[in-house]
């Protein structure tokens, strides 16, 4: 700590003036008074005032500035915990995992959730599973105990493990029936296992309860594809192009597969040529390409 040159009695009064800057909506004087403070005392509190407001004017680097030398200073587990919850409002996960890794999981379980969490978002899927299966094992939670196994259960879709997906979506389907993204990643995993009847039951759950979640529709149109319903993919895929950039590879090899099945081989020809020129190496392209030849051939 530095030497404290205010009485107690200024300082009071700097703050009233902060506060009283602030209620007349005068942010810009309010932070001089307490970057003043704060170089004049050293106190914390006045980083955590001046944080709150830089994520006010949406500043959110300058607000995380003051929260990372905090950390640096303070290493209190509440203080810590705190200020991991506005690195996770503002997606900022490398430094919510710094100001969680200080923290006592053995006391406080829903670290190891949190930090899960953001390993997920980081897509570390190795580090979010261990997380979050350390999570399972040591709380009673039950709202995040679900969240976990849902999370889970997009980390095994991820890694290709789909009967381990499906197993953990079922078992939080209860908890997440009002969810058209669960029941997107259920279809997901559903159709790439292979049961494509039951993936489209579940897209159409997806789609009725959100009509504007295009990720469905661009499933929609893959599933009824593999069912070769290829009428009710072109549909799909018509809704999904008026909400979406119809230009994406992903979204262009699968309407290359609906017009191959509906016989429009010079369209098939063009969404091919469109993906060519991005992903010339890609393996779903050149699968399309000997299918759009095989069958173009044969009329």
């Amino acid at each position: 700590m530095g030497i404290e040159l205010l009485s107690l009695e200024e300082k009071n009064n700097k703050k009233k003036a902060a506060e009283k800057y602030l209620a007349e909506n005068k942010p810009l004087h309010a932070i001089q008074i307490y970057t003043a403070l704060l170089n004049e005392t050293n106190d914390f509190q006045y980083k955590f005032l001046l944080a709150e407001i830089y994520n006010d004017l949406g500043y959110i680097s300058a607000a995380e500035k003051y929260l990372l030398s905090i950390l640096d200073e303070f290493p209190d587990d509440d203080i810590r915990f705190e200020i991991s919850t506005f690195f996770m409002q503002h997606d900022c996960w490398e430094n919510m995992i710094k100001a969680l890794a200080g923290i006592d999981a053995s006391k406080k379980s829903e670290v190891n959730f949190m930090i899960g969490y953001a390993y997920y978002n980081l897509n570390d899927l190795k580090l979010a599973r261990h997380h979050l299966e350390l999570f399972i094992n040591s709380s009673q939670n039950a709202d995040l105990i679900f969240n976990s196994l849902y999370y889970l259960g997009i980390i095994s879709l991820k890694e290709g493990k789909f009967e381990e997906a499906i197993k953990k979506f079922k078992d939080t389907e209860f908890h997440f029936n009002t969810s058209s993204d669960f029941y997107f990643y259920l279809a997901n995993a559903y159709r790439l296992s292979g049961m494509f009847t039951h993936a489209s039951l579940y897209i159409v759950k997806s789609i009725r309860l959100n009509k504007r979640n295009s990720k469905a529709y661009l499933e929609a149109a893959k599933i009824y594809n593999s069912l070769e319903q290829f009428e009710k993919a072109e549909k799909q895929l018509k809704k999904y192009a008026a909400i979406e950039n119809i230009t994406s590879p992903e979204y262009n090899l699968t309407l290359a597969e609906t017009c191959i099945g509906l016989k429009k081989f010079e369209k098939a020809q063009l969404c091919l040529s469109i993906v060519e020129e991005d992903e010339p190496g890609s393996i779903e392209l050149n699968v399309l390409k000997d299918k759009l030849l095989k069958f173009s051939q044969a009329q």
